[in-house]
């Protein structure tokens, strides 16, 4: 099955893959991953539609798994494979929006492996390497992390990234509307100072 859904999300914020990453980030880096999240907040609709879409193509395909019987070892393998790389592409999508948020936030150091995941997935969605060996490492990565939900063909939780991207893009909305101060002055301070140069 295709990817498509994944691909899309994927798409979407995988532009930031262009960074260089590091255990930590620069400020400069991580308005770059801001502005990735805005991107990506303005398509949320259509792209939440289009893995829910495919969600159900996912468990159409546990459904005709679970109705295999026990002799058609063939088949059930050649399923069993086909949904746990779907699964695996949508749980790497998540945890990259995972990753960017929680970096953004300062939450969240990247390990060498989640550097390496950050790189290979940006090549993958920047359309740059479509490879086997890199597709196998971008699932070889969400296959270690979530080994028990995809070995156990449990649904990837979408709703929550989308909503955490929302959150995150309208807290980057409230602050890039929060008047910049002079360091070290409140508000009241600042008020002050405004109204003893009008009376000047």
């Amino acid at each position: 099955m295709e990817n498509k859904a994944v691909a899309a999300v994927a798409g979407a914020v995988g532009a930031a893959g262009g960074i260089v990453v590091g255990l930590f980030l620069r400020q400069p880096e991580v308005n770059k991953l801001k502005k990735r999240v805005r991107k990506l907040e303005r398509k949320a609709d259509g792209l939440e539609a289009t893995v829910e879409k495919q969600n159900v193509e996912i468990a159409n395909l546990i459904v005709q798994y679970q109705s295999l019987k026990l002799g058609q070892v063939f088949k059930k393998a050649k399923l069993d494979g086909e949904i746990r790389d779907a699964l695996a592409m949508q749980y790497a999508a998540v945890d990259y929006i995972s990753m960017l948020i929680g970096t953004i936030q300062g939450e969240r150091q990247m390990s060498q492996d989640d550097v390496r995941f950050y790189k290979v997935f940006g090549k993958y969605v920047d359309g740059k390497d479509s490879s086997d060996d890199n597709l196998e490492a971008i699932c070889s990565y969400a296959r270690e992390r979530h080994a028990y939900e995809i070995s156990h063909h449990l649904p990837c939780d979408t709703r929550s990234a989308f909503k955490d991207l929302r959150e995150q893009a309208e807290r980057q909305k409230r602050e890039s509307s929060t008047p910049k101060l002079p360091f070290g002055k409140r508000h009241s301070e600042t008020n002050a100072d405004t109204r003893e140069a009008g009376r000047n």
